[in-house]
C-alpha cells in the first residue's frame, strides 16, 4: 500500500514538473514575441513573429514583410538575412524561399552568373566607367528578383556544342536599353557580335542560316524576322554568357 502511494506521489510530482516546464517555455515564447534586432547581414530591422522553440522561430523583416525561418540564436546575433533586401549592386535581390541558388557544390550557378553580369552592366559604377555605352540601361523590376530571372533562364536557355550562348537585349528591339522578358533572348555569341558590328543584313542572314536546326525554332524565327523587316543599325556589343 505504501509503495502504491509513493508511486502515485512521484507521478504527481512528474506531472507537476512537466506542467511547470510547459508554463515556463510558454511564458518564454510570449516574452520573445515582438522582440526586435538589427540584422547585421541585411542592415534592416527584424522582429520575432512566431516562437515555437529555441531552434524553431519565424522572423519578420519590418521593411519588406519577409518571413524567415531560423533559430533564436541566429536572430539574437543578427545573423538572419532578408532575401528580399537588395544585396547585389544595391538593387538586385535573391528572392524569397526560391529554388534558384547562388552556388551548388561550391560552384556558382550559370543562372546567377548571367543575372549578376546583367546587373553589373547596368548598375556597377566601375563597369559603367569601363563600358559607358551602357549608361542609361536598366533591368525590368521583375528581373531584379533572382528567382524570377532564374526561372526565365531555365525556360529559354539552350546549348549549341562548341558555341557560347549570350543574353541579348538589342536584337528584338533596336536601341533597347531595358533587360526584360519581352526584349531579351539567348543567341550564339557570333550572332550577337555581328548585330553589334555589321551593317550587312545578308551577311548576318548567311551566318544565321548555319544555326538553323541548332537554335530553338522560335528564337531562330524571331531573329530572322528582325533581319528581314528592319534596317540593321550597329549597337554596342551586349554579350552576357
Amino acid at each position: 500500500m505504501v509503495m502504491l502511494f509513493l508511486k502515485a506521489e512521484r507521478k504527481v510530482d512528474n506531472m507537476e514538473e512537466k506542467q511547470s516546464k510547459r508554463n515556463f517555455f510558454k511564458e518564454l515564447a510570449l516574452s520573445r514575441l515582438g522582440e526586435t534586432r538589427l540584422s547585421e547581414i541585411s542592415n534592416s530591422l527584424m522582429c520575432v513573429d512566431e516562437y515555437n522553440t529555441h531552434n524553431d522561430i519565424w522572423v519578420r523583416f519590418i521593411d519588406t514583410g519577409t518571413l524567415v525561418h531560423t533559430t533564436y540564436q541566429n536572430f539574437a546575433n543578427g545573423k538572419v538575412k532578408d532575401p528580399m533586401c537588395p544585396s547585389v549592386f544595391g538593387i538586385g535581390y535573391l528572392g524569397d524561399e526560391g529554388e534558384y541558388q547562388v552556388k551548388i557544390n561550391n560552384e556558382t550557378t550559370p543562372q546567377y552568373m548571367t543575372w549578376q553580369s546583367m546587373l553589373r552592366r547596368c548598375y556597377s559604377f566601375i563597369s559603367l566607367i569601363k563600358y559607358p555605352c551602357y549608361k542609361g540601361c536598366s533591368v525590368d523590376n521583375r528581373w531584379l528578383n533572382y528567382q524570377v530571372f532564374g526561372k526565365w533562364y531555365d525556360e529559354n536557355y539552350y546549348d549549341i556544342e562548341g558555341e557560347t550562348i549570350s543574353l541579348d537585349k538589342d536584337i528584338l528591339v533596336e536601341g533597347n536599353k531595358v533587360y526584360s522578358e519581352s526584349t531579351c533572348l539567348f543567341v550564339p555569341k557570333s550572332i550577337n557580335t555581328m548585330f553589334a558590328r555589321c551593317k550587312d543584313k545578308n551577311r548576318i542572314l548567311n551566318k544565321l542560316e548555319t544555326y538553323k536546326g541548332k537554335m530553338p525554332d522560335d528564337v531562330y524565327n524571331k531573329v530572322y524576322i528582325r533581319l528581314t523587316t528592319d534596317e540593321i543599325v550597329p549597337t554596342p556589343i551586349d554579350t552576357i554568357s
